[in-house]
């Protein structure tokens, strides 16, 4: 078995946490309140995205580093970004 639908997965993850370092055991720590984060307000202006081509563009550049990361060149990542 495996999980099909990561794409999907990481842009909630994004979306709920407004990174992609953070995971889903945080969520269900926290949902179990064995993990306690400080409170913010929530405010129009304090939203990681304010639009979806945002995010969008986030998971792309992620995307790029992850392959950066791996050992693909530069000028391989510039010729697959013209999407930015």
């Amino acid at each position: 078995m495996r999980l099909q639908r990561m794409e999907t997965c990481d842009r909630l993850r994004l979306m709920f946490f407004g990174n992609l370092r953070q995971d889903w055991a945080e969520f269900v720590l926290t949902a179990l309140g064995l993990q306690r984060f400080e409170t913010v307000p929530f405010t129009l202006q304090s939203r990681a995205f304010q639009a979806r081509h945002e995010v969008d563009a986030y998971l792309a550049l992620h995307r790029l580093r992850e392959r950066l990361d791996t050992g693909e060149l530069p000028s391989e990542l510039c010729r697959g970004s013209s999407a930015l």
